[in-house]
């Protein structure tokens, strides 16, 4: 869905979305003839993954349509008993095993980061789910062969390592009142997070940037999409820590700094990249809004680390890359699903960094013109009792966040 060609059968955006609505709507004719034949099996299932993420893809991943094959996905998986046995029946052969692991990965992993993104409860619950049966054992340790393929597979089964961290962190820390408890559970979850990345095969870490690599097209996007799951846990886990959303903290800052250094330089290497595993698309609305909504917060605060400001240009050049790109259409087109969240959010950014560029330049000028003693305080805009949101419960990222991010006082554009 992220590549455009110039040429070919259908030139034209309008052509090419027409007959991606077309080709979902045979596919959901196709499905709705399988599920009528009331005979629930393998094929199905992985039916019903691919056309909920064709759904995604067209409708957007706000889409209750979306949403709602989302959860027809789960009831087949639990209607087939895969949470609890894949080998139900009896000795399987190896392929279909491997098959069925990486179906259920894909569907517990997919369950948890929508549910996180549009801020709903997950379906599929790991206490209803036995990760330790005895044809998973290896399958869900952090252990890793040296010589691992970097495919599909062994991203389906990432993601779901990192996905059972992430329903750890809601039950565990949002749910979780007493400040000390969270701390000492979300040290213990810091450590599998980190024994996780540290176990992973060397050629599968993403960790100088991405054009320092000799690997083809879809092994950088796979490499890409690993890195930023893992800083997503961490993400997660330091956003449960603050007092207050209004108000991250240092560490939580440096996680979203690095994460959305990640989405950009993904979004500038995009043609050189193959949308393998997940869409850019959706790792600019997944993990770069939620970095940047972050990063955002922090600059609106009055008072920063000396850490921070010696990283505010290179915050900047990224916030104001990410604009550009989603303004100008780059990889983003506004009949596109996922346009609409964008755009809102690229409104509030853009009127941040103007503020903020603009607060900055009235300061030098003033500095040069007034001696220091002569320069009085002026007015400013009073943001104390500004908090729309609430504390200890998780935050999403989406469109109703960056609406309330837009009405705080230093985001109106004179």
């Amino acid at each position: 869905m992220g590549f455009r060609p110039p040429t070919g059968p259908f030139p034209t955006e309008a052509q090419r979305r027409h007959i991606r609505r077309l080709t979902m709507h045979f596919a959901d004719r196709c499905l709705d003839i399988c599920l009528s034949l009331d005979c629930l099996n393998d094929l199905q299932l992985i039916l019903q993954y691919e056309n909920f993420i064709l759904h995604s893809l067209v409708d957007g991943d706000q889409s209750y349509e979306s949403w709602r094959k989302l959860g027809d996905l789960s009831s087949s998986l639990f209607a087939l008993g895969y949470h609890q046995q894949l080998e139900s029946n009896g000795p399987i052969p190896p392929f279909l095993k491997r098959l069925r692991q990486a179906v259920f990965a894909s569907s517990y992993s997919t369950d948890k980061n929508v549910s996180i993104f549009l801020g709903r409860p997950p379906r599929i619950s790991r206490k209803f789910c036995h990760f330790r049966q005895l044809s998973l054992d290896s399958y869900y340790s952090s252990e890793w062969s040296p010589d691992a393929k970097l495919d599909l597979f062994a991203d389906a089964r990432w993601a779901a390592l990192c996905a059972i961290l992430k329903e750890e962190i809601i039950v565990e820390l949002f749910g979780e009142e007493t400040l000390n408890t969270r701390i000492e559970k979300a040290r213990n979850i810091r450590n599998s997070a980190e024994l996780q990345w540290s176990s992973l095969p060397q050629h599968f870490r993403l960790e100088m940037p991405m054009k320092s690599y000799d690997r083809s097209a879809v092994e950088l996007d796979l490499m890409l999409g690993i890195r930023l799951n893992h800083l997503h846990v961490l993400f997660l886990l330091h956003l449960a820590l603050v007092q207050r959303v209004s108000e991250p903290d240092a560490q939580l800052y440096n996680v979203s700094v690095e994460m959305l250094g990640l989405v950009i330089e993904g979004v500038l290497f995009k043609d050189h990249i193959v949308h393998s595993g997940t869409s850019l698309t959706w790792k600019v609305v997944y993990y770069g809004l939620a970095a940047a909504g972050v990063i955002c917060l922090s600059l609106l605060q009055r008072k920063a680390s000396e850490h921070e400001m010696a990283a505010t240009p290179k915050i900047f050049r990224d916030l104001g890359v990410l604009v550009a790109e989603i303004e100008y259409g780059t990889f983003v087109y506004k009949e596109d699903a996922n346009y609409a969240l964008l755009a809102s959010a690229t409104a509030t950014m853009k009127n941040i960094l103007d503020n903020l560029s603009r607060s900055r330049l009235d300061q030098r000028d003033l500095s040069g013109q007034l001696s220091e003693t002569m320069v009085q305080p002026g007015p400013e805009l009073d943001d104390s009792n500004w908090e729309p949101w609430g504390t200890g419960s998780l935050q999403d990222f989406e469109t109703n966040f960056w609406l309330m991010l837009s009405e705080h006082p230093l985001t109106f554009n004179p």
